[in-house]
């Protein structure tokens, strides 16, 4: 049998290897506990026995149920995330299971994460530098009217990503706030 690990150790876990926000570590825990609430998801005791059936919401955390990876990833995969769960040591037990990522996996991991400068800096000054704005808000509001545009990398936002542009390759999401606090270096970045 795989290791098991505690259902909420995946959010934690995602939001720390992909620099998730709270309200998206939020989201994926109250989705994942709905599923161990209404028995789509296999979930097992910590003990290894399988838990037969849905698991009442107050005894979510008496009995904590547990998953292996890979049900955890199916689990990601069906509902439409695009991460992939890979467990972090720092809290599992010294009986690591094998193939548990190390220390150095971790850091490239992070290392290898991009911003959404690398996603769409870019694109955002060449907004900026064709439209002529003289606002941060301005721009933002081009960036919005120009998504499903073949170059713009931005989706319309949804759920907790709402009023924001989201961006699908890296799962983040770009606000007005982060426009406003970039908007001195978009503006010498045209220069």
């Amino acid at each position: 049998m795989e290791h098991l690990y505690p259902w909420h150790k995946l959010a934690s876990d995602l939001a720390l290897a992909y620099a998730l926000t709270e309200d998206n570590q939020l989201q994926i825990a109250t989705e994942l506990n709905k599923a161990i609430q209404t028995s789509n998801v296999q979930c097992w005791q910590e003990n290894g026995d399988p838990i037969r059936g849905a698991v009442p919401f107050d005894q979510i955390r008496r009995r904590a149920p547990h998953l292996t990876v890979a049900e955890g990833n199916a689990w990601l995969k069906r509902n439409g995330y695009l991460q992939e769960w890979v467990p972090l040591q720092s809290v599992v037990s010294p009986a690591l299971a094998l193939g548990s990522p190390s220390l150095d996996s971790l850091n490239r991991i992070q290392a290898e994460r991009k911003t959404w400068r690398d996603v769409a800096w870019g694109y955002v000054v060449k907004v900026f530098t064709t439209g002529k704005y003289t606002t941060a808000k301005d721009l933002y509001r081009a960036l919005e009217q120009k998504i499903g545009t073949p170059e713009s990398p931005f989706e319309m936002g949804i759920g907790s990503n709402r009023h924001s542009l989201f961006l699908r390759d890296i799962s983040k999401s770009v606000s007005l706030k982060t426009i406003q606090n970039c908007w001195a270096e978009i503006k010498s970045a045209h220069k």
